[in-house]
């Protein structure tokens, strides 16, 4: 008895922890990047393609410039499964020159359809200074539903439909100094309370009593 009871707890924890279904699929995206450096004398600019974003693989695009002393550069990388990562890394050089400059940006669009009325997180960070991120969540009427800048942890229910995520991110000075910094934005559906524990709980007085 003590084992069948034993049985069935297990079976209610493996059914607590079983992963949410995926409401969320990535149906689309984009990417674009930029960067150039200007020293006054010498310009340069490198502005490759936009890249179609993988729906199953990270997809990663780029852009660097430099026209001595001055440089700037931007790696984006975006991650569709299982939840939606995007992520620019950027790195501009210290300037105080008014003649000279130089610059790096990354943006982009995630499209996705969510299924059913579901529960979702979105948050953004930053490590450094030398760097500006902004994110809008909205349907496809453009309508915007939630913006994030720079930092911040948002928590919304969405009702089943198309949705599209916007970002930027652009590399910056600091009273003429410069440096890497980087930004990253995770979205996905929210993870209800763990019950897993609690039903495990509730679940030992039956246990003695089966074993007694």
């Amino acid at each position: 008895m003590f084992l069948r009871a034993l049985a069935a707890v297990s079976a209610v924890l493996m059914w607590s922890a079983a992963p949410i279904r995926a409401a969320m699929i990535v149906n689309s995206g984009t990417m674009h990047v930029s960067a150039f450096a200007s020293n006054g004398s010498i310009s340069t600019a490198d502005n490759p393609p936009d890249k179609s974003i993988s729906l199953t693989l990270q997809t990663d695009h780029g852009a660097s410039a430099s026209a001595f002393p001055l440089f700037a550069s931007v790696a984006a990388a975006i991650t569709p499964t299982p939840n939606i990562s995007i992520a620019a890394n950027t790195s501009i050089s210290s300037n105080t020159n008014p003649l000279a400059n130089s610059g790096a940006s990354a943006s982009g669009t995630v499209f996705f359809t969510n299924a059913t009325s579901s529960s979702y997180f979105g948050t953004l960070t930053k490590s450094g200074i030398f760097i500006g991120a902004n994110v809008s969540l909205r349907d496809l009427a453009d309508t915007s539903l939630l913006t994030w800048f720079n930092t911040g942890s948002k928590n919304m229910i969405l009702a089943p439909g198309q949705y599209k995520i916007q970002w930027d991110a652009t590399a910056f000075r600091a009273a003429g100094s410069g440096g890497p910094s980087s930004a990253t934005f995770l979205f996905g559906q929210g993870i209800p309370e763990p019950t897993g524990l609690a039903l495990f709980a509730l679940a030992i007085p039956l246990l003695n009593r089966r074993r007694a």
